[in-house]
């Protein structure tokens, strides 16, 4: 199943050329988050400041979590995402994702 990414203009996530809803505008910046710095370690801070600036919940790492949860069951196999000492990497081809082509 091929998946792409478009984060040049809206954010679109496709598997074999048909949409992938993510639903909620957080998990929506969570994977974009990720993508910008794709194949990358990114560090939890740096995470949950790009998700909620400094409008934190109160429980920053379990929110986190859970988003991060849901977008790996939203973007479905074949996606990498995993935590890593200090923050999380989404491993994918650049080549799937328009900001890297």
């Amino acid at each position: 199943m091929a998946v792409a990414f478009r984060l040049l203009g809206e954010l679109r996530v496709s598997r074999d050329n048909r949409p992938v809803p993510i639903q909620y505008p957080r998990q929506r910046t969570l994977l974009a988050a990720l993508l910008v710095d794709l194949n990358t370690v990114v560090p939890t801070d740096v995470l949950t400041e790009r998700v909620w600036g400094t409008d934190l919940p109160d429980a920053p790492r379990a929110a986190l979590h859970t988003y991060l949860s849901r977008v790996r069951k939203s973007v479905g196999p074949g996606v990498e995402i995993t935590q890593r000492s200090g923050g999380y990497l989404l491993a994918a081809d650049p080549a799937t994702v328009d900001l890297h082509r």
